[in-house]
């Protein structure tokens, strides 16, 4: 080991990975110093004769061993400190069989540790967080290393969270990251594994000696669990169940939001009905991209009254100057939506602004989104076809908007029945 380097162990839970796993070794190998691997998929699982045959030709020291599940929390609580009993390495990575470990080319981890190390050596900094990205279109941060002799532990049943005292550092997104891998890996590959995560959580609520915090957070991801079995009507109820214990905006901002969708999934086409969640998504954090860019569309698609247009049009214009673009969400940390806060959340801009008669803006605005460099050219040719479809059939509803708004502000009209339909060319 090079003294330019920091050293890493590698602390991995599989099950039945066999598939995948090779690439997921691979992915790491040049940027950790050992490993200390955990099966929780019996002796019948081919995946730990694939990491011996891996590691015996490309050598590194290091320990499978077999532990039973119990949850997530707890197993993965017992394997990161059995990686700390049997490793020596400094730091440890805990990553899943469904994560590809990514990073730009020439960058090492050790190496970057020891760059760092006069920002590190503080007692008080012991946790990292990296960038983990989703289908190119969500983007959260999480911690995933650790240094070694720091007592720390894994809470709850799934969708566990890193129990930790002490500051964190960001590891440098351009440098390094993670990447979800869909429909792989132990979170993702049993198909009945949204039904088992609804029944570790159900279980779990059944305590009564858990924290608020536990408790809105169990809630807020049963949610989830019951939103991808497709079981709406469930997923909403508990959403709204976490709406009374949590006090997280971040987390009160996207129950909101999945409220919501929900809504969407359910086919649920009444206006009012469905942008109230949005509304109270945006209410909870203002300066939030994503509610604004719903609701856009649902002002838009169901060709709403000119007085909803307008109060729309104001509630974003009034938050968001395009002065601004591109935007961000960096602020926050729970699963931003990248692919609407860069591309979709402006391109709705731009269709209000060619509807509100800003027809040079419009198409100043959609221009500079169709040059950004992180949209790709197959992206950027259905952009183009969908603005350029969207301006030959809709008319702008210039002076109408404008009589409207006098009308309104002069207190003479409460509701006006022209509607965005009637602007069809």
């Amino acid at each position: 080991m090079s003294n330019s380097q920091k050293t890493i162990c590698l602390n991995l839970i599989v099950k039945n990975d066999a598939d995948i796993i090779l690439d997921r070794l691979q992915s790491v190998h040049n940027h950790i110093t050992d490993y200390v691997i955990i099966n929780i998929g019996g002796p019948s699982d081919t995946t730990v004769p694939l990491i011996q045959q891996y590691y015996n030709t490309n050598p590194l020291p290091g320990h499978i061993i077999d532990l039973e599940f119990v949850n997530f929390g707890e197993t993965r609580t017992e394997a990161l400190n059995l990686a700390k009993s049997l490793s020596q390495s400094e730091y440890i990575l805990f990553i899943d069989p469904d994560m590809q470990f990514i990073a730009a080319p020439g960058c090492n981890l050790k190496s970057y540790l020891f760059d760092i190390d006069d920002i590190i050596t503080d007692d008080d900094v012991n946790n990292f967080l990296f960038n983990h990205s989703v289908s190119s279109c969500m983007h959260y941060l999480l911690p995933r290393l650790v240094k070694r002799n720091i007592e720390c532990n894994f809470v709850g049943v799934t969708h566990e969270y890193f129990n930790i005292n002490g500051n964190r550092i960001h590891i440098d997104s351009n440098k390094f990251g993670i990447e979800i891998i869909d429909n792989c890996g132990l979170n993702t590959r049993n198909i009945n594994k949204f039904e088992l995560d609804a029944q570790l959580l159900e279980k779990e609520l059944e305590k009564n000696d858990l924290s608020i915090r536990q408790r809105s957070r169990s809630l807020f991801y049963l949610g989830n669990s019951y939103r991808d079995c497709k079981k709406y009507d469930l997923a909403i109820e508990n959403y709204q169940n976490a709406l009374n214990f949590d006090e997280w905006d971040e987390q009160r901002y996207l129950e909101n939001l999945n409220i919501y969708k929900c809504l969407c999934f359910k086919n649920i086409n009444n206006y009012e009905i469905l942008v109230e969640p949005l509304y109270k998504a945006i209410k909870e954090i203002p300066e939030r991209i994503e509610a604004y860019y719903y609701l856009m569309c649902e002002t838009i698609d169901k060709r709403i009254c000119t007085l909803d247009f307008i109060k729309v049009y104001d509630l974003v214009f009034c938050n968001f100057s395009i002065q601004d673009f591109p935007f961000d969400n960096n602020q926050f940390t729970l699963f931003n939506e990248y692919n609407v806060i860069e591309q979709k959340f402006p391109y709705y801009m731009a269709l209000f602004l060619y509807l509100s008669d800003n027809i040079d803006e419009s198409k100043r605005l959609f221009n500079k989104i169709i040059s950004l460099d992180s949209i790709n050219y197959i992206n950027k040719i259905k952009l183009k076809n969908s603005y350029t479809d969207f301006i030959s059939k809709i008319r702008p509803i210039d002076t109408l908007i404008q009589k409207t708004i006098d009308m309104f502000i002069k207190g003479k009209v409460k509701e006006y029945k022209y509607f965005l339909i009637d602007t069809i060319k």
